[in-house]
Order: C-alpha cells, then sequence, then structure tokens
C-alpha cells in the first residue's frame, strides 16, 4: 500500500484514554442455599440488584460516548486495546467539547439514579426476599464515588526529557522506534480503508439489491454514517493515504444535494449514486490488505 507523506504519524495525534467506571449490580450467592442435583463446588450462582432503568441509562450513555469516539478517532481497535483511542490532532478540540458534554449528562443521570435510589432499595427488599442483604446497598454518596468517567491525553513520541538526560539515549529509542512507527502507519491506513468500504458496500447492497432483487428499503443511518465518514476523512487521515483521498472526494462529489429521502423518491439520483458507488466500491475491494498488532500503554 503506497501512501505519501513523511510518516510521522506520533506528531500527528495523540492518545485519548477513557475509563468508565459503575457500582456493581451482580452478587454472589451462597450456592448452598441453591438445591441441584450437581457437586455444589462447580455451581456459582449470583444475583442481579438495582435492576432499573436509571441505572441503565447511565450504561447507555457510556455506550453512546464509545461509538461518537470510534467515529471520530482512528479506527483503532484491533491497534489499540480498549479504551483508548487514536486521535488526530485537528480534532482534539471539536472531541474534547463533546467528552465534556457527556460527562455533563452523565452527572445528570447519576443524579436521576440516586434520586430514585432508596425506592429501588425497597423494591430490591420486596423482590429477593430472602436473598436481600441491606449490606449490599452502600450510602448514596458511597454509590455516588462509584461512578467515574476518567480521561488523559497521552502523547505517541518519546519523551522529552529523555533526550535532556542522555541525548545518545534518546536517538538510539528512536531508531528502534522507526519500524514500529512504520509498521503503525501501515495498520492505520488499513483501517480506514475497510470502514469506508463497510459503509460503501452497506449503502451499494440497499440502494441496488443482493443477487438481483429489488432495492432494500434503508435507513437514514445508511447515508448519514458514510457522508459522517466522508466529511471527517482528511482530519483522520494522518497516514497521507492520497489513494483514499482521491476515492473520498469522488464519493463527496457524488453525494452533493443527496439526502437519504431524495434516494427513495428519485430513482434517477438513485440509479447515478448506486453506479458511482459500484465503482468506488470495486477500488475499495482491490485496495484493501489486512495486518494487526497491539500496541500496549501504560495504565
Amino acid at each position: 500500500m503506497e501512501q505519501n507523506g513523511n510518516g510521522e504519524i506520533q506528531k500527528k495525534a495523540i492518545i485519548l484514554s477513557v475509563s468508565f467506571g459503575k457500582p456493581g449490580v451482580r452478587r454472589k450467592i451462597d450456592s448452598s442455599e441453591v438445591e441441584v442435583d450437581a457437586d455444589k463446588d462447580l455451581i456459582h450462582v449470583s444475583k442481579e440488584i438495582l435492576s432499573c432503568e436509571e441505572y441503565k441509562a447511565v450504561g447507555k450513555l457510556d455506550a453512546a460516548l464509545r461509538t461518537y469516539l470510534m467515529q471520530k478517532c482512528l479506527p483503532s481497535n484491533k491497534f489499540f486495546r480498549r479504551g483508548f483511542y487514536m486521535l488526530p490532532l485537528p480534532l482534539i478540540s471539536e472531541v474534547d467539547e463533546e467528552v465534556l458534554k457527556f460527562k455533563a449528562a452523565r452527572v445528570g443521570l447519576i443524579d436521576v439514579f440516586l434520586s430514585v435510589y432508596p425506592e429501588r432499595v425497597e423494591q430490591d427488599k420486596a423482590r429477593l426476599r430472602g436473598q436481600f442483604d441491606q449490606t449490599d446497598y452502600p450510602i448514596a454518596e458511597e454509590v455516588r464515588r462509584a461512578f467515574y468517567l476518567k480521561t488523559r491525553y497521552l502523547t505517541l513520541s518519546s519523551p522529552d526529557m529523555l533526550k535532556g538526560a542522555s541525548a545518545a539515549i534518546f536517538a538510539r529509542q528512536e531508531e528502534e522506534d522507526a519500524p514500529f512507527w512504520q509498521e503503525a502507519r501501515e495498520e492505520i491506513g488499513t483501517t480506514l480503508r475497510p470502514a469506508m468500504a463497510g459503509f460503501v458496500g452497506h449503502l451499494v447492497e440497499k440502494l441496488s439489491g443482493a443477487n438481483g432483487e429489488k432495492p432494500k428499503i434503508f435507513r437514514d443511518s445508511a447515508v448519514t454514517k458514510l457522508t459522517a465518514f466522508l466529511e471527517a476523512f482528511e482530519k483522520r487521515n494522518i497516514t497521507d493515504d492520497g489513494e483514499m483521498l482521491l476515492l473520498v472526494q469522488r464519493a463527496r462529489a457524488i453525494m452533493v444535494g443527496v439526502d437519504p429521502q431524495t434516494l427513495r423518491e428519485n430513482g434517477t439520483v438513485r440509479e447515478t449514486v448506486t453506479k458511482g458507488f459500484e465503482v468506488i466500491k470495486e477500488s475499495l475491494d482491490g485496495m484493501m490488505t489486512t495486518r494487526t498488532r497491539q500496541i500496549r500503554l501504560p495504565d
């Protein structure tokens, strides 16, 4: 895969680390209290407490934040471990502002949960009956402290302090890191291509129908997710993938003035868009390669 640029991707992005926490809602039950025809040493039983919509709402918001970060940051799930996102420098302010909004919304949902917490404890007492244990339910302030959403920004380059401490060690580290960053550069490039191929392939299938069938009914997201990818591509293209950029520009030109409703109602536009993206799909299919390696970053 040939790409242009100087390859110094570690100077074009940072790592955003995001970690979530909530009070646990699973508790063990003594297996001696369960009647089964089996060796009870092999039986592990648990109960669920605080099973309520107010608690689940926090988890749903966390999932929405993860989805947002995967859309804005580089699609590097196979490259970084869970919770680390490679964030291109041009998107830092935009993403940080959105993360702060998620944090504020999360605090609001936690407040709602805590406002009904005593009531939910009483409901558990009635539902769990003999398995209810008051010690499973700490005071509200302890519960609040168990909720957290932490973010950290981490750099990818060798620390400047190392250079100041020993120029020789710094130079050796830079030399040893060079092959790694070249591999990382190739890996990042290959993640954007399948992402676009997925959006394009899905839209083509919905517009043209599979195996000669009639075009299928499609959701707005089949279009909006693709257009969002196209709009953000140049800011995410830290590997300077020229081949992909040309396809993205071609796709943008096809989608000028096109929205989901137009595709549903205007057969001519639908046919033009379908043919255009079929050509793009063929190009993407021929470009893609797959290699993976995971980077381990400090907790």
